[in-house]
């Protein structure tokens, strides 16, 4: 039978990376938003 490891448990890297992952393609989108506006009007 295969051995069971317990689920990893959070890290505050962990945490930094996944707030990254989640952050940068948000403000890279809001940015863009924010340029295109700027250019057009």
């Amino acid at each position: 039978m295969g051995v069971h490891a317990p689920p990893p448990k959070p890290t505050i890297a962990g945490g930094i990376w996944l707030a990254l992952v989640v952050t940068v393609p948000l403000a890279g989108l809001l940015g863009g938003y924010e340029l295109i506006r700027w250019l057009v009007g």
